[in-house]
């Protein structure tokens, strides 16, 4: 007895029988057969319990992948079915609900330590069940982007993974001496703050934070499996522009933020400093015209001596106002030298970090 309700999967159900092989299951779901079965089964679909459903009975055909612990098929399979119900009627498609799809696609991402786009794609899940599911926080998704995670079931060791991943970050950043600047401190903020029906740009600075580390211990990985890359080695920027978006955002729309009358970005420092860091208001001239005159080989050093001088949060602070503006002017090339990249990630982050702490 066929038991699927839609056509598509009624389908696979016949067509691959006791023959359930990667190379068919893929042929078959690529086939015109399927293509067309998928259009006529969007057409039904009216509420977001039928596109769970639609995608809940996909799942099934997929976590055989799982059950053989084969996270990168399973990963490929949910972003070729996307492709083909994509294909199938792209109108319909932005309308369907999708968070079901997007939730299995993260967990197979995470599997195969695709952290990067396991987050995104966990993101992306959450995005569409807050716009039916008042409850969305303590849904799946929200728990994974709240770093709180199910606590039972067969996704229950990917959370744990990707909570350690952040906790190694953190750990391995210098500055993140902090007791305070922790997985249990995020974990409480972004509940709180960066996962409601509302939060919106505050949501997306929250994953690209996530992001931003993930994205350094990605690059800390590579280099220990390439001994052959040297401290005098580049690697890409785009990281920092990331970080000073993201610390512009939560000024943005911290209640500060929202007090403020300031519309530039450096008034919306200027506003935090004057009300939370006077110790940065002191000396932040001092370091920014120390700075931006000096070649960007000598920064590491001066920026030390900085530290030593005025604290972290000086430092943190005023770098971030000099990069905002110019991070993509004061590095004509795409790649930056791999000790200023560190030295200057750890300072955006804790700028950041400060910044969740003072506001939120």
């Amino acid at each position: 007895m066929n038991p699927y309700t839609f056509q598509s999967s009624q389908y696979l159900f016949n067509a691959l029988g006791n023959q359930f092989t990667v190379i068919n299951y893929f042929n078959q779901i690529n086939s015109q057969n399927f293509r067309n079965l998928v259009h006529t089964d969007l057409s039904v679909i009216n509420t977001p319990r039928q596109g769970d459903t639609f995608f809940e009975e996909h799942a099934v055909f997929i976590q055989s992948y799982h059950l053989n612990n084969q996270g990168h098929l399973g990963y490929e399979a949910w972003l070729n079915l996307l492709g083909v119900v994509f294909d199938a009627d792209p109108v319909q498609y932005k309308e369907i609900h999708k968070g079901t799809a997007y939730y299995h696609a993260s967990i197979f991402a995470l599997k195969s330590n695709r952290f990067l786009e396991g987050l995104e794609l966990m993101d992306y899940g959450f995005t569409s069940d807050l716009k039916t599911n008042p409850n969305a926080i303590s849904a799946p998704g929200g728990l994974y982007i709240g770093l709180r995670y199910p606590q039972r079931g067969n996704d229950w060791g990917e959370g744990q993974k990707l909570d350690q991943y952040i906790r190694e970050v953190l750990r391995e950043i210098p500055v993140f001496g902090n007791r305070h600047f922790n997985v249990i401190f995020l974990r409480s903020r972004a509940k709180k703050y960066f996962l409601t029906r509302r939060s919106g740009s505050r949501r997306s600075a929250w994953v690209s934070l996530l992001a931003s580390f993930l994205s350094k211990k990605e690059i800390q990985r590579f280099i220990e499996v390439t001994p052959d890359y040297g401290e005098s080695q580049t690697i890409p920027k785009f990281d920092l522009t990331s970080l000073c978006l993201i610390l512009e955002t939560l000024l943005t729309y911290s209640p500060e933020g929202k007090r403020s009358e300031a519309i530039m970005i450096n008034n919306l420092y200027q506003a935090l400093i004057d009300t939370k860091l006077p110790q940065v208001r002191a000396h932040r001239q001092t370091v920014y015209n120390g700075l931006r005159n000096l070649s960007y080989s000598r920064w590491i050093r001066q920026m030390d001596r900085y530290i030593s001088m005025y604290g972290l949060e000086v430092v943190a602070f005023s770098v971030a106002w000099i990069l905002r503006n110019k991070v993509n002017h004061i590095f004509l090339d795409t790649r930056v030298e791999l000790n200023l990249y560190n030295k200057l990630f750890d300072l955006l982050a804790y700028a950041i970090l400060i910044s969740l702490k003072l506001l939120y």
